[in-house]
């Protein structure tokens, strides 16, 4: 085995830890399966050419062996042998009855009856009792899978409820369902917020024509100017103060010769030298 090899198993073997782990974390296995076990599920997988998911999904760690659901049994075989035939002869509360024929051999019948589930013990349990049918289907999907298809499931051919385990074969009969604790979303008191009034929108003092501050309440606009000894009447925030008119003062005309430059009589011409 070169080096190459062995870094590609070693890249292999730290994906997988990292898909496992992942899987834990985000609660997608029952709270008895460890990430150690989902390791095992996946590499289990990959001997058996199904994904990580699925491998999880349909495989499981009983007492050191790995146990297969029978919907995952009948999927393999229907996939690796798409010649292999079923003919369900009987399928209800009271047993199953189901006639299997691989290519090039014989056809073959294999039953799980009630008087079989009485004598192993099986009727008194949990899921035998709720959904029976079910259970005698598994049953005989597995005996098929052991006997006819063994070289296509790598001896993973057991379902958990065969190997002693409370875990249910169907899982679309017993779905696993989350129950959400309902919280009380927070509720964010909104802030009222005063807004600025803009450049345009601020008023003019009447007395000096200084643009007005607006008070810390936000309720008047003052001159700044307040303290100089003339009036300055605050103005009610909301309120539009009139426009004011201002003067316009006209600049009089140059002169156009020295004689007409209006000079006071008071003040003596000099020469400037």
């Amino acid at each position: 085995m070169n080096s190459l090899s062995l870094q590609h198993r070693k890249e292999n073997w730290m994906v997988i830890k990292e898909q496992a782990e992942l899987v834990k974390k985000a609660g997608l296995l029952p709270t008895n399966v460890t990430a150690e076990m989902a390791v095992i599920m996946i590499l289990k997988g990959q001997e058996l050419g199904i994904g990580p998911m699925r491998a999880m999904e349909g495989l499981y760690v009983i007492s050191g062996k790995v146990a297969m659901q029978a919907s995952l049994v009948m999927g393999l075989i229907r996939e690796k042998c798409p010649n292999a035939k079923f003919t369900v002869k009987r399928k209800d509360n009271k047993g199953c009855i189901i006639e299997a024929t691989r290519p090039g051999q014989s056809p073959e019948t294999f039953q799980f009856l009630e008087v079989d589930a009485k004598t192993a013990g099986l009727t008194e349990k949990g899921p035998w009792k709720s959904y029976p049918t079910s259970m005698y289907w598994s049953r005989v999907v597995t005996l098929i899978g052991r006997q006819l298809f063994s070289d296509i499931l790598g001896g993973a051919s057991y379902t958990p409820e065969e190997l002693g385990s409370d875990i249910s074969e169907d899982a679309e009969l017993e779905p696993i369902t989350v129950e959400r604790i309902a919280t009380e979303e927070p509720k964010i008191e909104k802030k009222k917020t005063k807004t600025k009034p803009t450049p345009e929108s601020i008023p003019l003092c009447k007395t000096c024509e200084t643009s007005m501050l607006i008070s810390k309440t936000g309720k008047h606009y003052y001159c700044p100017n307040w303290q100089d000894g003339r009036e300055h009447n605050p103005i009610k925030v909301g309120n539009k103060p009139k426009p004011i008119e201002k003067e316009v003062f006209e600049e009089p005309e140059e002169p156009t010769d020295d004689t007409d430059f209006p000079f006071p009589e008071d003040v003596p011409f000099k020469d400037f030298k």
